[in-house]
């Protein structure tokens, strides 16, 4: 399956969101829509691991649904940590972040899942 949503922890306070290829333009649209009610679902903030680490470059235009994406961010999304090893995605995020500031507000890159578990602990002990 090419884009998963699941909770990380017991307590619901970690989504991990993962894209793989090939990947289509409504299944991003899905995976936002599902995530959304995930959070709604929670009476407490949450935080997004967002990985497409395991994703090449998109075979799609990813900018035509940024927008459509931004008004889906629940308000108790806390921050997103993105896992990608990819510059092009990387830079992609960069032109999201000013397309629909919304999506990517609060958001951090890594490199590797593991780092990405690190930093949502490590922004757990600082909160």
């Amino acid at each position: 399956m090419p884009a998963a949503v699941h909770w990380l922890d017991a307590e619901h306070t970690i989504i991990h969101q993962k894209l793989t290829d090939p990947l289509q333009v409504s299944e991003i649209v899905t995976l936002a829509e599902e995530t959304y009610a995930m959070i709604e679902a929670v009476p407490h903030e949450v935080t997004l691991i967002f990985d497409v680490s395991q994703m090449g470059n998109p075979t799609f235009q990813v900018l035509s649904v940024a927008k459509k994406i931004s008004k889906l961010v629940h308000p108790r999304q806390k921050r997103v940590i993105g896992v990608t090893k990819s510059v092009f995605l990387e830079t992609l995020a960069g032109l999201i972040s000013r397309v629909a500031p919304n999506s990517t507000r609060n958001m951090v890159l890594v490199k590797t899942f593991d780092e990405a578990l690190e930093r949502v602990r490590t922004l757990t002990t600082n909160s």
